[in-house]
């Protein structure tokens, strides 16, 4: 229960002291998303599980801001570490498994991870960073585009997450152009605590795991596409160096996506989504490539949502690898914004995992707590 404790006590006891100091400089601020997600597997192809499964996730966002540019920024993470996979490892493995052994409710298995921890500088022009951090690549991964319950899970996998290096960022008039050069965090940072999950080695192969700033990504997120009104985009690439003593493959990715904002009237809007990733010797294992899609409508309407929400995965095997994975998942879902920082999502999934059929029914109630 500690973990479920700590942020809430921290983040409410820092609001005072946020609200006043931030009048002055230095002064902190930040953001912290918890998250409790159930869901009950109603029909399964798999064997020995258990019907009810509970996740309680958190996120935690804090700055500490020297004056209105500069900043040192850290961002916690909290999740059941026997359920979601976040360290790397060269034999892939999901971010998260649908059909996982370990449904339930384990209170004692999250683990903590510093996911970044970063020197941050920012003015109307420009946007730099050195330390620990996540790239960007890819959209469809983010909790808070809320395109079913089980979407953000899914697409993690592609998802660059804990980077050690630098990036900069030119923040144009309707769009943003990012580079960034790093590689996988192997310090002692890479552990977790409350439930450890060990540090992370530049020995096991993993693409981006060499140590030097061979790694990089490039990203261009805006809006008005072309001079359309309300068309929102996102392109990106990944290029991952590889230990060159080891028999391994550097990886390199893309990512591509759209989403576009229709008004039907005051209140109500319909969004459709596409993203469509793409990525070569993923993880650095020479010849297994991976497709990524993702296809959604989302319908809002005052505090009410719904949206379709198709997801598939392809990862070809490698000789000698058993790594073949078609996966597929179509969720339909309603959402309500209860008030301005709750949302409840309730969603019906039918899943293909390792060739296993499940559905699923899904509830996710998140809060934002800002500071």
């Amino acid at each position: 229960m500690r973990f479920i404790l700590f942020f809430p006590i921290l983040f409410f006891s820092l609001n005072s002291f946020a609200q006043e100091s931030l009048k002055n400089y230095p002064g902190v601020n930040g953001q912290i998303l918890l998250m409790g997600q159930a869901d009950y597997l109603a029909t399964t192809d798999a064997n020995n599980l258990s019907k009810e499964n509970t996740i309680f996730y958190s996120q935690a966002d804090f700055a500490l801001n020297f004056n209105k540019n500069w900043a040192i920024k850290t961002q916690w993470r909290s999740f059941p570490q026997s359920q979601i996979y976040s360290n790397q490892e060269f034999n892939f493995k999901r971010y998260y498994s649908f059909n996982n052994e370990n449904r339930g409710i384990n209170l004692d298995d999250h683990a903590v991870v510093i996911e970044e921890l970063k020197l941050d500088f920012e003015n109307e022009d420009l946007h730099f960073y050195l330390g620990k951090f996540d790239p960007e690549f890819g959209t469809a991964h983010r909790k808070s585009k809320r395109i079913g319950v089980f979407t953000w899970q899914f697409n993690e996998d592609y998802n660059l997450r804990e980077k050690i290096g630098g990036g900069i960022s030119a923040l144009l008039e309707n769009s943003i152009i990012s580079f960034n050069t790093f590689f996988n965090d192997t310090t002692d940072l890479s552990k977790s605590a409350i439930k450890d999950r060990g540090t992370a080695s530049n020995q096991d192969g993993i693409a981006g795991s060499n140590g030097t700033l061979s790694s990089y990504s490039v990203s261009i997120n805006g809006k008005d596409f072309f001079g359309v009104d309300n068309l929102f985009y996102n392109f990106g690439y990944r290029n991952l160096g590889i230990n060159s003593a080891l028999d391994r493959h550097g990886e390199s990715g893309y990512v591509a996506g759209f989403e576009y904002l229709y008004h039907l009237s005051g209140r109500t809007n319909i969004v459709p989504l596409i993203e469509i990733v793409k990525i070569n010797d993923f993880g650095g294992a020479s010849g297994r490539d991976a497709m990524y899609y993702t296809l959604s409508t989302v319908a809002n309407y005052s505090s009410w949502s719904a949206s379709v929400t198709y997801n598939k995965k392809d990862i070809k095997a490698t000789k000698g690898m058993n790594d073949k994975i078609a996966d597929t998942m179509l969720q339909m879902t309603i959402g309500y914004k209860i008030y301005q920082n709750m949302t409840l999502d309730f969603t019906r999934a039918t899943i293909n995992e390792d060739g296993d059929k499940s559905s699923l029914f899904g509830l996710n109630l998140s809060y934002l707590y800002r500071f």
